[in-house]
């Protein structure tokens, strides 16, 4: 993992049966974590976002705030998974309209040779598939 950790991404799953004992919400504490790991002593990771990137660019200092994923699930207990994801010089957009016939795990492999050493792990790739429909 890279030490320029950039964007925390929280994936919580929540059971619809917990009950939540304190004054902050599921955003607030979440960030109150990514407050905490980031200004701990102990912690090796550095602390790059930006804050309001169109104004001004300040360091946050703590790399709050994290993108929050939440869904709802039976049962009572709450699970977290963190994915610290760069967001700095290591992000790397590629955009590209395939034919029908071009074969997509050619084509990542390609693009993340191309990427080269410039982005550090863990990396997201995700694809959108639109779906024609035809009717009559």
């Amino acid at each position: 993992m890279c030490q320029d950790t950039g964007i925390v991404n929280a994936f919580i799953k929540v059971g619809m049966d917990v009950c939540w004992a304190g004054a902050q919400s599921l955003n607030d504490m979440v960030n109150e974590g990514v407050r905490r790991a980031h200004l701990s002593h102990e912690n090796k990771l550095r602390a790059s976002i930006i804050a309001n990137t169109i104004e001004e660019r300040c360091d946050t200092g703590d790399n709050a705030s994290a993108i929050i994923y939440t869904e709802l699930v039976l049962g009572n207990k709450v699970e977290i998974n963190i994915a610290a994801k760069g967001g700095g010089i290591e992000n790397k957009a590629t955009f590209s309209v395939l034919n029908p016939n071009d074969n997509l795990v050619d084509w990542i492999l390609n693009v993340v040779r191309k990427m080269g050493a410039g982005w550090c792990p863990p990396g997201i790739m995700s694809m959108v598939q639109q779906k024609n429909n035809v009717n009559g």
